[in-house]
C-alpha cells in the first residue's frame, strides 16, 4: 500500500492509487483478493475488503462485501450504492448525535438527504456538520489517510489486584497512579485539562471473581473536570482525580479497578 491508516485492532483504510493503474479493468478485484488471500495464508482469518474512490465509499463497500468478500464500488456505481444506505449508517453519523428525523422529517435513506438544499443541512447542524452531510450524501468525500495521527490523551488503569481497606489506601493509590499519568505526559512531552476517573465498582451482590483478585462482575462510572490550565503536575492530577473519587462516594472496598 502507498499509505495505511490504522481504524481498529481489526480494521484499516489503504491507500493503492499507484497499484490499480487502470481503474475499471478488475486491477481492483485482483488486489482485494491478493490482500485477503494474503492475511488468511499469514493469520488463518477470513476478512471483507471494500474499494472505492474515497474513504466514505471504501468504508460503506466494505460494509457491503461483510462477512467474508470484497465489493468495488466505481465512480459510476457510487448513486447506486448510496441509494441503499441508510442516512444513520453514514460512517461517523449517529441517530444520537445527529437526529435527522427531528430536524427533517422524511429523510430516511441517502437519496432522501441529497436533496435537502446545503442551506437547510446547516441550518439545522451547523455549518461544518451540514457540509459533511451534504457532501455525504452526493459521494463526496475529501479526507485525506491519517497516517501520523495526533494523541489525543494519556491515561493508566489497574484493573487487578484492586482491594482497597479503606480511604487511606484508595487515595495512596490514586498518587501513585497520577505519578504515572505524569510521567506518561512527559514522555510525549504532552500536557492536559481534563481529568476524567473511571472506576470499576464491584456489581451489588456479586460473588467472588473467577480469576485470582480479578475485577470480576463490576458497573463503570466516570466522573470528569476541566483545569484552568493545562498541566502535567502529579500533584494537580492528584488532587483532582481524588476529589472526583469523593464525589461517587463509594465504600472503598468495592472498588475494583482505576
Amino acid at each position: 500500500a502507498d499509505e495505511i491508516q490504522a481504524v481498529s485492532v481489526d480494521e484499516a483504510l489503504l491507500e493503492v492509487a499507484s497499484h490499480v493503474t487502470q481503474p475499471g479493468t478488475g486491477q481492483e478485484m485482483d488486489l482485494a483478493t491478493q490482500i485477503r488471500d494474503k492475511i488468511r495464508s499469514k493469520t488463518g482469518c477470513n476478512t471483507s475488503v471494500g474499494v472505492g474512490p474515497n474513504i466514505l465509499i471504501a468504508r460503506l463497500a466494505n460494509r457491503r462485501a461483510k462477512p467474508n468478500g470484497q465489493y468495488i464500488c466505481g465512480l459510476d456505481q457510487i448513486q447506486d450504492l448510496l441509494s441503499s444506505i441508510e442516512v444513520t449508517d453514514l460512517p461517523g453519523v449517529r441517530k444520537t448525535t445527529y437526529p435527522l428525523p427531528r430536524y427533517l422529517k422524511g429523510v430516511r435513506i441517502v437519496k432522501d438527504l441529497a436533496l435537502v438544499p446545503l442551506s437547510n443541512l446547516q441550518a439545522n447542524f451547523g455549518t461544518k456538520i451540514g457540509q459533511t452531510l451534504h457532501n455525504f450524501s452526493k459521494g463526496i468525500d475529501d479526507r485525506l489517510l491519517s497516517t501520523h495521527p495526533t494523541r489525543q490523551s494519556v491515561s493508566a488503569e489497574v484493573n487487578w489486584g484492586i482491594r482497597f481497606e479503606n480511604e487511606e489506601k484508595a487515595k495512596t493509590f490514586i498518587d501513585d497512579l497520577a505519578k504515572e499519568v505524569s510521567e506518561r505526559l512527559d514522555s510525549q512531552q504532552m500536557k492536559g485539562r481534563s481529568i476524567t476517573l473511571k472506576i470499576m465498582r464491584r456489581k451489588l451482590g456479586s460473588g467472588a471473581p473467577l480469576k485470582y483478585l480479578g475485577y470480576g462482575d463490576c458497573d463503570t462510572f466516570s466522573r470528569s473536570t476541566v483545569l484552568p490550565r493545562a498541566t502535567d503536575d502529579n500533584q494537580v492530577i492528584a488532587k483532582n482525580a481524588w476529589n472526583l473519587y469523593k464525589q461517587l462516594n463509594f465504600t472503598p472496598s468495592d472498588v475494583r479497578g482505576l
